[in-house]
């Protein structure tokens, strides 16, 4: 019996939707367009409601979760949604998430670290 081919097919996916007004716009308009498929959603950032509110209107947005783990921007940060403290490291000393994936890993590789004897072996990555 010959196998079915299936025609190959690609999904647009628009990130970071909800890190501010304009994307969110942007996005609403693209995809009302019929130009994407699908956003990913940053919950912990300042636009979150509003596009949360534009889902709930317009369930057909098709708006998935971005797991946001760092705040890159200089001047344009946010905090984790939960009162993460020092020691959870999730966050810099100011509070906010971290700005870089690597200081993330740097820190949560010290706090591997100290669980070492626990884990008998090296983690061979950190994956979110």
């Amino acid at each position: 019996m010959k196998s079915k081919i299936e025609t190959p097919f690609v999904v647009v996916n628009i990130d970071d939707v909800g890190m501010c007004h304009v994307a969110n716009q942007a996005y609403l308009e693209l995809r009302r367009l019929g130009a994407v498929d699908s956003g990913s959603v940053m919950v912990p950032c300042p636009s979150f409601l509003e596009i949360a509110e534009a889902g709930v209107l317009e369930p057909e947005l098709n708006l998935g979760i971005h797991l946001t783990l760092t705040s890159e921007k200089r001047h344009y940060r946010w905090r984790p949604l939960t009162n993460a403290t020092p020691a959870s490291g999730l966050t810099d000393k100011n509070g906010f998430m971290w700005q870089s994936v690597s200081d993330c890993g740097v820190m949560h590789t010290r706090m591997l670290s100290k669980r070492r004897c626990a884990l008998k072996s090296r983690p061979s990555s950190l994956r979110a």
